[in-house]
């Protein structure tokens, strides 16, 4: 199954898509950025504290890797769940021995999604109403002023979809598109692996099946159930950083090395604090809650068999409503592994 970036660099967080092809092992220069949590702590001590509360506070933030098992059937073979980034910086592809014996010992492994891949993306696009909306680009315009539909229109040529549905795009389609950042696009133009890819490849190599957890329909679709108004309000959001999108990801990745994941949801949170708390509730349950109670759903399928390896967004593993918690509600034993 052909793994691509999704267009979201998420939370991204999380957040957000987030799965691409790549050359392994390539040491060329990941796209430049600076850690926006560092700038924080030093320009706006209040809000890296708010950060570092709500990260510290944050239940399973602290663990990639995690072991399955079930005490009611201590034959069955163990399964892992792993976070990842949807991000094409090699420093994440690094697989610890840890991570490399939980791949061996797995018959399969599940990603969060089936295939993002241009062309699939592009397929989705076509059959979701919800997606175009004649005369959106003049809305557009009237709403955000002619730099951010330039901005938008950068966006959209970088992440291959037809520039010709420009002017028919809804706010959430524009939110996609432009929430990964131009450097990060080339590099996914020329092959680069995001970390799911590169471990989409490994799986290949060694013969093992893999599947998605959802549809390219389903997630946009989480995109597509936000309001109008709160499509617009993070759209905005987004188009005011746009200039640091390799500052996120820079930021998310170092964050993501120090297995501080705990940190990537209320960063985002402070970063996307001009979209409302209304829009930001409504994201976290659209594209956090409600998708993992899905992926629970769907894991739980396959953990009756047991020797699964699933990989998905490491911001969708911590928190109360996190797939660590929700698999364990289900009755399952998970250990922390790293």
């Amino acid at each position: 199954m052909p793994f691509h970036r999704p267009l979201l660099a998420l939370a991204t967080a999380s957040a957000v898509l987030a799965l691409c092809f790549s050359t392994a092992g390539a040491e060329e220069a990941n796209c430049p950025g600076k850690n926006l949590l560092d700038e924080m702590k030093a320009r706006d001590a209040a809000a890296f504290t708010r950060v570092r509360a709500a990260a510290d506070a944050m239940p399973n933030g602290r663990n990639t890797l995690w072991k399955i098992e079930h005490d009611d059937f201590p034959d069955r073979p163990a399964s892992y769940l792993y976070g990842t980034l949807h991000v094409t910086d090699t420093r994440t592809h690094h697989l610890t021995a840890a991570t490399e014996e939980a791949l061996s010992v797995s018959r399969r492994i599940a990603f969060e999604v089936e295939d993002m891949s241009a062309e699939r993306t592009t397929e989705a696009l076509s059959v979701m109403t919800s997606a175009l909306a004649p005369g959106a680009a003049a809305k557009f315009e009237q709403q955000l002023g002619k730099p951010d539909v330039e901005r938008i229109a950068v966006a959209l040529k970088g992440s291959q979809l037809p520039k010709e549905i420009l002017p028919r795009i809804k706010p959430w389609v524009a939110l996609v598109v432009a929430s990964t950042s131009a450097c990060e696009y080339q590099r996914l133009k020329v092959g680069k692996l995001t970390q799911d890819g590169e471990i989409a490849r490994v799986a290949e190599n060694r013969g093992v099946g893999s599947f998605g957890l959802e549809s390219a329909e389903m997630l946009l679709g989480a995109y597509a159930d936000l309001s109008d108004a709160d499509q617009m309000a993070f759209l905005k959001a987004r188009l005011a950083a746009f200039d640091h999108l390799d500052d996120r990801t820079e930021t998310f990745v170092q964050l993501y090395l120090a297995r501080d994941i705990g940190a990537l949801w209320p960063l985002q949170l402070e970063l996307d604090k001009s979209a409302g708390a209304s829009a930001l509730e409504a994201y976290r349950q659209s594209m956090l809650d409600d998708r993992n109670i899905r992926m629970r759903d769907r894991m739980i399928m396959h953990l009756n068999y047991g020797g699964v390896f699933m990989a998905v967004g490491a911001m969708h593993l911590a928190g109360e409503k996190g797939l660590v918690a929700l698999l364990k509600d289900a009755g399952h034993k998970l250990t922390p592994v790293e």
